[in-house]
């Protein structure tokens, strides 16, 4: 990871690194979540203003759009300190969307869907801090109407797990 933090990129590289690595953690977080969509999830006790399920699909490919268009962005910025540390916390941040799938739908657990989340959400809201007080303004400003997201997927992984807990 040191070098793609300690040079910065064209745009056909960047997007190409960005789109690579969105796919490869995508695989990553399908392998992760194993079979725990089709019959736990329709299982579970679902507060009423939980959405649809087709709303959290467009929500997923809206959030790779934007993840894909944030690290293309922090990857062609000259490299500093203050991007190596939003591209290190946009990695985490992928990293653990994956992981969050593990442990909700892998694991088929409430509770460590909602301790996962509010890990993710610790790490997207760090993110959008660091984007907001460095000169990341564009990226930041991208990443708003996510981190906004952010935090209705944290409402709704506490009430699934105590609606189901």
């Amino acid at each position: 990871m040191g070098n793609l933090l300690d040079r910065e990129f064209g745009r056909g590289q960047a997007f190409a690194i960005a789109a690579g690595l969105m796919v490869v953690l995508a695989i990553l977080g399908t392998v992760l979540t194993g079979g725990g969509f089709s019959g736990w999830y329709e299982s579970l006790v679902k507060p009423p203003w939980l959405v649809s399920i087709d709303v959290f699909f467009l929500i997923a490919t809206l959030y790779y759009i934007i993840a894909i268009t944030l690290l293309s962005w922090l990857l062609r910025r000259r490299a500093t300190e203050e991007r190596a540390a939003a591209l290190t916390l946009a990695f985490g941040m992928l990293l653990a969307n994956e992981i969050w799938n593990g442990l909700f739908l892998g694991l088929q657990s409430v509770l460590m869907g909602f301790l996962g989340m509010i890990a993710f959400a610790a790490i997207t809201w760090g993110l959008q801090f660091t984007l907001w007080r460095s000169e990341f303004r564009r990226e930041a400003t991208l990443l708003v109407p996510y981190s906004a997201w952010v935090a209705y997927d944290l409402a709704w992984a506490f009430e699934l797990w105590r609606l189901n807990g």
